[in-house]
């Protein structure tokens, strides 16, 4: 239910889609040739990636994308997959074809613990990423406790848990200073990468009963 397959880096000038056994990267150059060189009323298959990389033949990984980002300055391509696993590669390594394995594969703190959303850090600390896993909690909501993970060293960092209520989604600030986390509670809590909460957005009264945040 929560996925991104698809990433657009315009710095590299590069495409990073999901496919059914890993993914593409692909040149925008080759995708937007190819859209105009298409017959009207027709479905042509796209034939000229740049690589691919197949993620589930990996013995490390085994497992499919359920979110590509591009991260770190557009230096790395972020991927979480199905079993809760994320790993990174770098871009040059990709695109010279000098450098195919991931940087690092990180497990998810519970075996096949799946992701609700993954996002890199947008822009002043654009090494960190937070990613939201979903654990067993209330029926009909999906909800969890986001974690930092740091893209250049492959490591977790601290878990966002001082809430007061599990988290639902998550969102960097335009700065990337802070993390707005949305709680099963209604509210948005604003808090540092490392886990200090800043601010607090209340429900709006205008919704009473039980409320939670779907997207931030």
């Amino acid at each position: 239910q929560h996925t991104n397959l698809l990433a657009v880096s315009d710095v590299n000038g590069l495409v990073f889609a999901a496919t059914n056994t890993g993914f593409s990267v692909i040149r925008t150059s080759d995708l937007r040739s190819f859209f105009a060189a298409a017959a009207r009323n027709t479905s042509p298959a796209f034939d000229k990636s740049l690589r691919f990389i197949d993620t589930v033949a990996a013995a490390s990984i085994a497992s499919l994308p359920t979110f590509i980002r591009s991260a770190d300055n557009h230096a790395t391509v972020l991927v979480g997959f199905q079993n809760g696993i994320i790993a990174a590669w770098a871009v040059t390594g990709l695109v010279e074809g000098a450098k195919l394995d991931p940087l690092f594969v990180l497990q998810p703190p519970s075996p096949n613990l799946p992701l609700i959303d993954l996002v890199p850090n947008p822009s002043d600390r654009p090494e960190l990423a937070v990613a939201l896993y979903r654990q067993d909690g209330t029926p009909g909501v999906e909800s969890g406790t986001p974690i930092m993970v740091d893209v250049r060293s492959g490591s977790f960092g601290a878990q966002l848990s001082a809430t007061g209520s599990r988290a639902t989604a998550v969102c960097w600030s335009v700065k990337g200073k802070q993390i707005a986390v949305g709680l099963e509670s209604g509210e948005i809590v604003q808090v540092t990468p490392e886990g200090e909460p800043k601010d607090r957005i209340a429900k709006p009264e205008s919704l009473p009963g039980q409320y939670f945040i779907s997207d931030l």
